[in-house]
């Protein structure tokens, strides 16, 4: 068993047709929420290898 102890996060990516104004704002023509975090990451790589492993992280 592998113990992997760090960082995860959630990454929120928005797309724009462009950037707004000083001040201003401008419309999200997409959005996509992806998880991850370096810990997270080296986590998912070990499962997907059949390797039994355990994410320790702090929310």
């Amino acid at each position: 068993m592998i113990h992997v102890v760090g960082h995860t996060a959630i990454d929120h990516i928005s797309r724009v047709p462009a950037f707004p104004p000083v001040n201003g704002s401008t419309s999200i023509t997409d959005r996509k929420i992806y998880f991850g975090g370096g810990a997270a990451n080296i986590a998912a790589g070990i499962a997907r290898l059949d390797v039994p492993c355990t994410l320790v992280s702090a929310v």
